[in-house]
């Protein structure tokens, strides 16, 4: 376990040095795009590599707790996380692109997991 901790229906998390963040379904990882100026290329790069690695440390979090959460609450997260990757504007970049999809399977790899654990009734 890294330390991190998150709150029982996994909506937000609190890291070892701090910081927090939350899983909202309404939010857009790559918002902060938005700041930077058009013809940036690198600001671009730089903000969409922050929103990728914000997403990764949640789901660091995530799979922390995920055998004491709610195998529903996990999948539903893990499914918010993925929403908030296919938002993220790569513009082209292959490194950028290949990130995303590393992230995006690990979302898929943690829901599977929980699938495996789900009771059926």
């Amino acid at each position: 376990q890294r330390g991190y901790t998150l709150d029982d229906r996994a909506k937000s998390w609190t890291a070892p040095d701090g910081t927090s963040g939350s899983i909202d379904p309404f939010s857009v990882a790559g918002e902060e795009e938005e700041d930077q100026e058009e013809g940036s290329s690198s600001g671009a790069h730089a903000a969409a590599l922050e929103a990728i690695q914000r997403v990764a440390d949640q789901l660091t979090a995530l799979q922390a707790r995920a055998a004491s959460l709610d195998p529903v609450a996990v999948r539903e997260a893990c499914t918010q996380l993925c929403c908030d990757l296919d938002a993220i504007d790569v513009r082209g970049d292959e490194a950028l692109r290949r990130a995303r999809r590393e992230q995006l399977q690990r979302c898929e790899e943690i829901s599977a997991a929980e699938g495996a654990f789900a009771h059926t009734e």
